[in-house]
């Protein structure tokens, strides 16, 4: 029996119910709104869960060029940063690879640092942004599989570590961690375009200089265009947080105009597959388009469950897309992790293949999860945001799994 069927009557309990799990308690309510759908107190409990805050007062003029002055100099702290091959004569290949995208998370990290509350918080941020740090200059010169996986995933610690920032230390909440996906989709969203825009204008720049005969390209690409990609990120940011107050909805509407899209992508790539007769033991780059293609498509999932809780006409239609993109998607991964583990029979274990092997499990047994999820919501009418739970209690996987393979795995293969 439904605990807040049972508990209809009583708000006290219903509130201790929602304070012990306010996921599992988001479930519940789904199956007692399908079997009581006019009962007043589950009404009254849906527009409490589903009730966006008000956005914040637009900040003044003071607040705004506070905000403005964080951006100003954090761009610049990580310009510095990432110049400082040319500045002490560093070897680029040995420099960009570990530590440019570490500091373009780390700037954002800092933008957020004041917002967490203990100072034991701010501790574990640094001193583990700093182990991260210290580990990638202790990683070989050599270029090794282990290299090349830790390069990979180290940026997925760093994030972890913004997510702890951004949640102000609140990682075990649901919310939180839901609000972070959100903040990823509409950032990378904002800074593509922010880059779009920079490379535009670029053109011009150096197209109108080229006509009054100075040549600033070299000087142009090595200043001006790399303190923008550094710094688009950080504006992005800004531009969320100060500019929309968090109200933009850039990804999950793009997740939804692209996931039919995808979803006939993916279904003639996989016909195509089994017409073609592609061995996929054999094809390394075959495996390699799987990954690509899963990370996309568990991307779109993703940022279209996460993308709020509007109701709109085409909702049953987007969660009937997802469901089958879903499927589809299983089944070209559980292909793939055929052909992996019979390349691990034949060739071996490889840090290569552990480390693609580990992902495409979580990956494939998330979006199980989320599947299960998805059918169950289905038979109880409720829309696809009560996946949100599902989604948000996975995630410390993935930041697990992250480690392993930047800290642990170069250590098992000895850094082979």
């Amino acid at each position: 029996m439904n605990p807040l069927l049972e508990q209809l009557q009583d708000p006290v309990a219903l509130e201790r119910l929602f304070h012990e799990d306010a996921a599992q308690f988001r479930i519940w309510l789904a199956e007692a709104e399908a079997a009581r759908p006019q009962a007043e107190t589950l009404r009254v409990w849906r527009a409490r869960l589903d009730y966006e805050a008000a956005a914040p007062e637009p900040a003044d003029g003071a607040d705004r060029l506070r905000a403005l002055g964080k951006v100003a100099v954090l761009s610049l702290l990580a310009f510095a940063a990432v110049r400082l091959p040319a500045l002490l004569e560093v070897d680029p290949e040995w420099f960009y690879p570990r530590f440019a995208p570490l500091i373009v998370v780390g700037a954002l990290i800092a933008y957020y640092f004041p917002a967490l509350a203990t100072a034991r918080l701010r501790w574990v941020v640094i001193g583990t942004y700093a182990g991260l740090l210290g580990w990638m200059c202790l990683l070989p010169v050599d270029e090794s599989d282990t290299l090349v996986m830790s390069l990979l995933y180290a940026p997925f610690v760093a994030l972890s570590l913004l997510g702890l920032a951004f949640g102000a230390g609140q990682w075990r909440s649901v919310d939180v961690r839901i609000r972070f996906v959100r903040f990823l989709g509409e950032a990378l969203i904002h800074t593509t375009l922010i880059v779009i825009g920079g490379v535009v204008l670029s053109a011009l720049t150096m197209g109108l200089f080229r006509l009054i005969g100075l040549n600033i390209e070299e000087w142009y690409l090595e200043n001006v265009v790399v303190w923008g990609l550094v710094s688009a990120p950080i504006v992005a940011t800004y531009l969320f947080e100060v500019v929309l107050r968090r109200t933009s909805s850039l990804a999950p509407l793009l997740s939804n105009v692209f996931s039919p899209l995808f979803l006939v992508m993916v279904v003639l790539y996989l016909v195509a597959l089994l017409t073609q007769g592609r061995n996929p033991v054999a094809d390394r780059e075959f495996l390699i388009q799987f990954n690509g293609l899963l990370l996309v498509v568990w991307g779109i999932t993703v940022f279209s469950v996460c993308g709020g809780t509007v109701r709109h006409k085409l909702s049953r239609l987007m969660d009937l897309v997802n469901i089958t993109l879903v499927v589809v998607t299983l089944a070209i991964n559980a292909i793939a992790l055929a052909a992996i583990v019979i390349r691990f029979m034949q060739f071996g274990p490889t840090p290569n293949r552990v480390a693609v092997t580990g992902a495409n499990v979580l990956i494939f047994g998330h979006l199980l999860l989320m599947l299960g999820r998805y059918v169950k919501t289905g038979k109880s009418g409720e829309p696809a945001r009560e996946l949100a739970p599902v989604i948000a209690r996975y995630l410390p996987a993935y930041t697990a799994w992250s480690l392993f393979v930047v800290v642990v795995l170069p250590v098992l293969f000895g850094f082979a």
